[in-house]
């Protein structure tokens, strides 16, 4: 799930056209496996951000004078196609069921609920960052230090991750507000890389005598 969050950074501006085309023809239903083995966390808070971002799209929409909606378009297409990616090729949540049968909640304890997700505001408090000050960090040296990082273990990862954080808070002045997804992307791989380790161990102690390989490969993936 790593290495498909460090990918995502390099997606976030614009979506392949043939692969977004598709998504939004093939409508997914939820899934059929998505029961008492297997929740379906993954597609669930998927489709859990879509859903927010349809929502506040006309929100947003009516504060820009529609200037958002290409934005709001983006993500929705964005969550639409990692949907679909996820039935045909990265299905995190079927991987992941053996391991869920030992109860390792892989993939569940991975990513935060959308219903904590901030209530709408239209304008927040000043005082706001310069838009003549704004600067976004190389995608591209972001992944490869993040790819870099992946060679030392899960540990590496999380203490990248901070770096580069603390690096996008110091670009410019008040640049805490701003790159909010290329953060919210980078907290994601951090919030990852802090529970691999825990499910490795979960796995160990609960069946040593399993089969089943380490879950460090779906963390990694």
């Amino acid at each position: 799930m790593i290495t498909t969050r460090i990918h995502d950074l390099k997606v976030g501006h614009r979506l392949g056209f043939v692969t977004m085309t598709l998504a939004l023809i093939v409508s997914f239903p939820e899934s059929s496996y998505a029961d008492s083995v297997n929740r379906g966390c993954l597609e669930h808070n998927l489709r859990e951000a879509r859903a927010v971002n349809e929502l506040r799209k006309p929100l947003y929409g009516n504060v820009t004078n529609g200037k958002s909606f290409e934005i709001s378009d983006l993500l929705i297409q964005h969550e639409s196609v990692a949907i679909f990616w996820g039935h045909l090729f990265y299905n995190f949540d079927r991987w992941a069921i053996p391991y869920q049968r030992l109860g390792v909640n892989i993939v569940c304890d991975d990513f935060v609920s959308m219903e904590n997700t901030p209530q709408f505001i239209a304008r927040r408090k000043g005082p706001y960052p310069s838009i003549t000050d704004f600067h976004h960090p190389s995608a591209k040296r972001l992944k490869q230090e993040l790819r870099k990082s992946m060679t030392g273990g899960f540990k590496l990862v999380e203490r990248k991750v901070d770096s580069l954080i603390a690096e996008l808070n110091s670009l410019f002045p008040l640049s805490e507000q701003m790159n909010c997804m290329t953060r919210h992307l980078l907290e994601s791989i951090r919030h990852l890389a802090r529970n691999a380790p825990i499910h490795v161990a979960e796995h160990r102690r609960l069946d040593p005598q399993s089969k089943l390989k380490s879950p460090a490969w779906i963390s990694e993936r």
